[in-house]
């Protein structure tokens, strides 16, 4: 499977809020950068992060757009309250090891 089915299933599974396979998308030492200044640094403070977002909410996303190919993936998103975010993800081995997302809103 290349990174851009893997990054579809990421998605997924955020949508679903599959949290244990979303995951297993991500390296142990992933780097997750958030509107250029705050920083969740290892897996455990990504999902720490990314639930506390979704806590109480039946917020979803579509993928818009995505470019790139190989380890450096680009894409735009947009969530049903209509905002927009635009994140570029690193792969290494299959996983998920750097992100940053910039929320345009």
């Amino acid at each position: 499977m290349d990174n851009a089915a893997r990054l579809t299933e990421f998605f997924e599974y955020e949508n679903s809020r599959q949290w244990e396979k979303y995951a297993g998308c991500l390296a142990e030492d992933v780097v997750w950068t958030l509107n250029g200044s705050e920083v969740m640094d290892g897996r455990t403070a990504y999902m720490r992060r990314i639930t506390a977002a979704y806590e109480g909410s039946d917020d979803t996303f579509v993928c818009r757009r995505m470019t790139g190919e190989g380890e450096r993936i680009a894409t735009e998103l947009v969530n049903t309250r209509g905002v927009t975010s635009i994140c570029v993800f690193d792969f290494a081995q299959g996983l998920i090891f750097r992100e940053w997302e910039f929320i345009l809103d």
